[in-house]
């Protein structure tokens, strides 16, 4: 129970990843800014776990300039290792290491029990023992513990849970993107989903609040979910120093900034439109900051693309710039399944841009219409003559100057600081 005035203490797991490379600059952004809300505007006590190793990504890189203290742990010696099964066993006998041996065996027979999560992934066994290690970094009591968890960091809810329950504390969970109820179809199969929608019921056991950007998960959480489900709309967050001494553009860019999902039908749409752009307009120029720079370079040989750029990821400030610069930021849909409505993470920074935003869609997505009504920032197409047209009478109509930053969008702050509020109210209640 929530006193009044009473300065809660919050153990957040927002970068407590047992994958040396982190979590997504997008998540850690997302999970930074609330804790930063929380912080200076609610006035909280938040210590963070921080696996040593781990990419810290997001605007506080390595934690520099976020007013928390951060617990340092080391990584558990289960690890997944690249070589065989049978080459791990071999070694570990040969070099007398018999308790990395061990171990092996265990997480091998364990990883197999786990047959609800695709492999390879890190085990939840692996999760429950780095809970005990955590544990014993810690010197004080706390109100709560912030998960922030996306696609393939389902271990931090098994962290979440073990900790929970040493600790005594609730758990207060914010999906970027749901398990169970996976957008993605070919995530699960059937069987998967309802083993791991048990695995979540007896998680939301311990569970205060739950959190989540898209209205229709909202939907579908609240309708199995035992806590209180509210949502907290992606936003934005932009550091003063990030539009210092900009750069205006010299020449017409499109920017896409994300993931590829290069098995997507909206990927193919992509590809179309850059071709059909390449062949009509010399001076237009696409660039791309991606996680799969491979695979889109192959493509670009394959189509015979030109007037096109591709980087690996960035850090979010020079993303940023690129983007400012740019005069059309495009988006297209990942391996959502038609008929959910999801607004892309990408969608409120691109706007916040101040330039125009192409929703290239290979299906009507309500959540963007919805969102490019409430914002006027752009539009969104099917089909590639349409998209085609729009991108016409905008290449007609724009200038090479520095738009003003959209400041009707929701701001990371502001957004971080309303969520602190409902979860103080879900405690006093």
């Amino acid at each position: 129970m929530l006193i009044n005035n009473e300065q809660l203490k919050v153990l957040a797991l927002t970068h407590a990843q047992l994958n040396s490379n982190g979590l997504s600059p997008v998540s850690c952004e997302r999970a930074d800014g609330f804790v930063f809300a929380w912080v200076t505007r609610c006035k909280w006590q938040v210590d963070i776990i921080y696996t040593e190793g781990t990419i810290w990504a997001g605007p506080w890189a390595d934690g520099v300039g976020l007013p928390v203290n951060v617990i340092h742990v080391s990584p558990t010696d289960l690890i997944f290792q690249s070589e065989s099964f049978r080459f791990q066993i071999k070694f570990y006998l040969r070099a007398l290491k018999f308790k990395q041996f061990f171990l092996l065996l265990i997480e091998r027979f364990y990883s197999q029990m786990c047959f609800y999560f695709p492999l390879p992934k890190l085990p939840f066994f692996k999760a429950r023992l780095w809970a005990n290690k955590v544990v014993r970094k810690l010197h004080t009591d706390y109100d709560l513990i912030f998960v922030s968890s996306g696609r393939g960091d389902e271990y931090l809810l098994e962290t979440g849970y073990r900790l929970s329950k040493l600790i005594s504390a609730p758990l207060v969970i914010d999906f970027r993107d749901l398990f169970s109820e996976h957008h993605d179809k070919s995530r699960f199969n059937e069987v998967q989903r309802r083993n791991f929608k048990n695995f979540e019921l007896k998680v939301f056991k311990r569970t205060l609040l739950i959190s989540t950007p898209q209205a229709q998960d909202v939907e579908l959480l609240s309708a199995y979910a035992t806590p209180p489900v509210v949502q907290v709309p992606h936003s934005y967050y932009i550091l003063p120093e990030w539009e210092q001494n900009l750069e205006a553009p010299t020449e017409f860019v499109v920017s896409y900034a994300g993931k590829l999902y290069s098995d997507s039908d909206g990927y193919k749409l992509f590809l179309d439109f850059i071709k059909i752009i390449n062949s009509k307009y010399k001076k237009v120029f696409f660039k791309v900051f991606t996680n799969e720079v491979n695979v889109i370079n192959t493509d670009i040989k394959k189509y015979d693309l030109t007037n096109i750029s591709v980087f690996s990821w960035q850090t979010p400030d020079l993303i940023w710039r690129e983007m400012r610069k740019s005069r059309l930021s495009l988006i297209y849909n990942s391996s959502v399944a038609e008929g959910r409505n999801l607004l892309p993470t990408k969608a409120i920074m691109s706007a916040a841009t101040g330039n125009s935003v192409l929703f290239l869609f290979s299906y009507y997505d309500k959540a963007v219409a919805g969102f490019l009504a409430t914002y006027n920032c752009g539009g969104q197409f099917t089909t590639i003559d349409k998209a085609i047209e729009w991108f016409e009478e905008l290449y007609k109509k724009s200038d090479l100057t520095i738009k003003q930053i959209n400041l009707s969008l929701p701001e990371r702050m502001e957004v971080g600081y309303n969520f602190g509020l409902s979860i103080e109210m879900a405690l006093r209640n």
